[in-house]
């Protein structure tokens, strides 16, 4: 689910466009695209006691092992009887089942009845995973009465699949979908990909709503933080450079088996090292599979200290670029008061489309970092530069408060929702999902609404 913006990018050449031309309100546009597919297996893996918390009335209690293997294996056992064939609905019965969730796990979760649901046994760890600020927004939501169903799902509740780590099973290199059914993720493949191959629908980030729902509930509280952050760092006095920091991340289904210098984030500190007097870029850690050749690595790259992002304020501009996967601090560097130059992402956000290059911020690509980061900089620029600044907060004041996280939260949900009404048009989950429902599989469910 992807929302599109109206205007071009640039990347041979920045454009800056004239302001006047974009004195129009954006419009959200969006579309959902949905395949039939084929399941990837999920494997449930082994029992491990020490992390598996059983909600009861009175609070969270431990099991017994043999407690536990009890309901596991009756839950498996009623799985034998039951015939379930759509894709959606095993994956859903298998990350139900499984006891213990990692990472990169899909969360399942249940809307029935205006409650979220969710297994006695995984509410624990729910509570300590990136998706508890979804049950928040959902939650919140559905307080104000923000959710409408499309879907006649009155008696069974609608099937939430939410992946909590980075990826969400679509393969920008490939262009391939390992999982060919909708299911909410942090961030979609970017437009450059195409739109009509991967299935996941874009939320809105952990990351987002811990950074802001609390401090910019409404609109107007923007302005204190704009006026303080020109107080801080106004422009007159800024660096005139474009500023990175991070680690040696990288998207794993490109650039994998790729050298140290060859991944995207080591060129860009490779400009810095040959273009010092406009970049400023570096390491603050080598992670990853580059780690155990840390030493070796940084005598080829540049390692440089921590700046927090709101010091990093001091600099006209800054580099966005992807790690693993999307860059989550877009947004937040949006809502600065210095220059956000975006390098071309694989992955983005799902408000991505709703933002006009050369007028939110600036375009690049790895080819034409140097010569972009030349022309943010440049002093002749500063009036167009400050109005990219300007526009930015313009939208972040708009589009980044509570309420409007919130709204935007549950409009994806029921994207999510339409999408599986048109996956059902031709894959016929709905009789499986009312099958598993009314079986003794999923036999411990317990409300999983939190608070803000």
């Amino acid at each position: 689910m992807k929302r599109r913006y109206v205007g071009h990018t640039t990347c041979a050449k920045v454009t800056i466009e004239n302001p006047k031309i974009h004195n129009q309100k954006l419009k959200y546009r969006r579309t959902t695209t949905v395949q039939v597919g084929l399941l990837v297996a999920l494997a449930i893996i082994s029992l491990t006691a020490s992390k598996i918390f059983r909600p009861v009335d009175s609070g969270l209690n431990l099991p017994t092992v043999e407690q536990w293997q009890r309901l596991h294996d009756a839950q498996q056992s009623s799985t034998q009887n039951l015939t379930i064939s759509n894709a959606f609905v095993s994956t859903f019965r298998d990350v139900m089942l499984r006891p213990v969730f990692d990472m990169e796990n899909a969360v399942p979760l249940i809307l029935h009845n205006g409650q979220l649901l969710c297994r006695a046994a995984h509410k624990h760890q729910i509570m300590n995973m990136r998706v508890l600020s979804t049950l928040q927004m959902i939650s919140r939501g559905l307080d104000l009465n923000y959710y409408h169903s499309t879907l006649p799902l009155q008696d069974v509740g609608l099937p939430i699949l939410l992946m909590n780590g980075d990826g969400m099973g679509c393969n920008v290199a490939t262009h391939t979908d390992i999982m060919l059914f909708p299911r909410l993720s942090w961030a979609v493949p970017a437009p450059k990909h195409g739109d009509d191959w991967c299935h996941g629908i874009g939320m809105v980030s952990y990351e987002t709503w811990n950074a802001f729902h609390k401090t910019h509930d409404k609109h107007f509280t923007w302005d204190a933080t704009f006026a303080n952050d020109e107080k801080r760092y106004p422009w007159e006095t800024k660096i005139p450079k474009v500023v990175w920091r991070g680690t040696t991340t990288h998207e794993q289904t490109q650039f994998g088996d790729a050298e140290f210098l060859d991944i995207p984030r080591a060129k860009l500190v490779k400009a810095s090292i040959d273009n010092p007097e406009i970049i400023d870029a570096g390491f603050t850690a080598i992670i990853q599979k580059f780690e155990k050749d840390k030493e070796e690595l940084a005598k080829q790259t540049r390692v440089a200290d921590f700046i927090k992002t709101v010091d990093q304020m001091k600099y006209k501009a800054f580099f966005d670029i992807d790690g693993n996967n999307w860059s989550s601090r877009f947004i937040m560097l949006l809502c600065t008061n210095s220059v956000v130059v975006k390098i071309d992402p694989d992955y983005v956000d799902y408000f991505y489309e709703d933002l006009i290059p050369n007028l939110h911020f600036i375009p690049a690509s790895l080819e034409n970092m140097t010569e972009v980061a030349r022309y943010v900089v440049d002093p002749n620029n500063d009036e167009e530069m400050k109005y990219v600044v300007k526009a930015a907060n313009s939208w972040c004041k708009r589009t980044v408060t509570e309420e409007v996280l919130v709204r935007d939260e549950m409009f994806q949900l029921e994207a999510y929702e339409s999408a599986l009404g048109a996956y059902e048009e031709s894959n016929h989950w709905i009789d499986d999902w009312r099958s598993l429902r009314s079986s003794s599989v999923i036999n411990d469910l317990v409300e999983c609404n939190v608070a803000r």
